[in-house]
């Protein structure tokens, strides 16, 4: 493979984490790009990021003002001829899946990263991969803490579901 993209989504570092998790930090060294699918929650955190990697990021619903304002709430990226989606995704979590699907034809998306649920999901449908890398810090109900990769190849690509400790 030749390139990794790390992602993660709901950070919220520091409302409800303190900081970013060492083991968090760790998977994302080495990384081509870090996507991040929204609540990074402050701009610092941001900051602590891109000392890692380059971040392609959106903001979700519980970021900072400044953020909303830095961040768009979708977007559309281009990894040579693969097309991936991001967004946090708001709303109720009985039809997120079914909401991402929609969005991903939409925008004509192969991969659509989002996060919101804080629950770690990856599921082919048809011609798209839905992809949620949980929460690396407040995973809900019995979800681990969490990220994912991509990794891309020339006409390829894998993902994975990452614990983390």
């Amino acid at each position: 493979m030749d390139k990794v993209l790390a992602v993660i989504s709901d950070l919220h570092v520091p409302d409800m984490y303190n900081e970013l998790p060492r083991g968090l930090i760790k998977e994302l060294v080495g990384a081509d790009t870090i996507i991040c699918a929204g609540d990074i929650t402050r701009l610092e955190v941001l900051k602590e990021l891109e000392e890692v990697a380059p971040v392609e990021a959106v903001h979700g619903n519980r970021c900072s003002v400044q953020l909303q304002e830095k961040l768009p709430e979708f977007k559309k990226l281009d990894f040579s001829g693969l097309t991936i989606g991001v967004t946090h995704g708001t709303g109720p979590f009985f039809n997120q899946k079914k909401r991402m699907l929609k969005r991903a034809r939409r925008e004509g998306c192969a991969i659509i990263v989002y996060g919101h649920s804080h629950r770690p999901s990856h599921q082919e449908m048809g011609e798209v991969v839905l992809l949620n890398p949980g929460s690396p810090t407040c995973p809900l109900k019995e979800a681990p803490r969490s990220m994912a990769r991509i990794h891309l190849g020339k006409r390829s690509f894998k993902t994975e579901i990452i614990n983390l400790e």
